[in-house]
């Protein structure tokens, strides 16, 4: 499987933000390596960890963000 890339497409304007989606995009590519690569349950079940962890503080700061800068669809947003 090919691996994703923070390309320009998927910059949202915000440096946190387009720091945290490209660090959510490293975990998927590493976890991607590691399953392709026949890695331990072991090792998989400890990035796939850190990928759940990292993303429910991501959506928890982004969300605060959309609410601090009123962004208009925050509401969709959040129940997507």
């Amino acid at each position: 499987m090919s691996k994703m890339i923070f390309d320009n497409k998927l910059h949202v304007g915000n440096r946190l933000m387009d720091r945290e989606h490209a660090i959510l995009i490293e975990y998927i590519n590493t976890l991607q390596d590691l399953v392709d690569g026949d890695s331990s349950r072991h090792l998989v079940g400890q990035v796939l960890e850190g990928l759940i962890q990292y993303t429910k503080t991501h959506f928890y700061v982004e969300e605060e963000l959309m609410h601090a800068f009123r962004y208009p669809d925050y509401v969709k947003h959040i129940q997507a």
